[in-house]
């Protein structure tokens, strides 16, 4: 997949935004647009397909979004199926929230622990976090039992903290192989 094409449409996406003082209301729609996704995996499968007329694939994102999302965004996803980019809108999205991030200076941190922890403990996490990073977070919570226990954080996907068990019998084992 080819990034500088969805970099370049979520850089007009998200410049179009800005002007017209829509990134929060894009930003919604952006997550509501990824939820519906992760759940209908078949919308996104029509999209992307080749076979299917852009009017049907229209007429599926206007039943499904029209009074949902914001005219910009209606019509931004309109103008991906028409220029055949529908493919690159997971993408996009990804990108115009990185360029929201940076632009209010804040951190993505995902934070995958063993088991769920209490809302109480994720907000004592989240504080010292942004005590750490000098700044304001926007914290993902992910539970994978395959971590034993401890936790691992990615900070802004290019930093990981893997204090978990899994990784540390990892390094243990590492050490006693290069010992012998």
């Amino acid at each position: 997949m080819d990034n500088s094409i969805a970099t370049r449409y979520a850089t007009a996406f998200y410049d179009e935004a800005e002007k017209q003082g829509l990134t929060a209301a894009v930003q919604a729609d952006i997550d509501l647009l990824q939820a519906v996704f992760r759940q209908n995996s078949d919308l996104e499968t029509l999209l992307q397909s080749p076979v299917i007329e852009d009017d049907r694939k229209i007429a599926a994102l206007s039943a499904t979004f029209a009074d949902a999302v914001t005219p910009l965004t209606m019509n931004f996803l309109k103008l991906l199926v028409h220029n055949r980019r529908a493919f690159f809108l997971e993408s996009i999205c990804k990108d115009f929230l990185k360029r929201l991030r940076k632009r209010h200076d804040v951190r993505k941190v995902v934070l995958t622990t063993a088991i769920a922890l209490d809302a109480e403990r994720y907000e004592q996490i989240g504080r010292r976090l942004e005590a750490s990073l000098g700044g304001k977070i926007e914290l993902h919570r992910r539970v994978n039992p395959a971590l034993i226990g401890g936790l691992s954080l990615r900070v802004d996907d290019d930093r990981l903290l893997d204090a978990n068990i899994v990784a540390q019998l990892a390094g243990i084992k590492r050490q006693l192989l290069t010992v012998n």
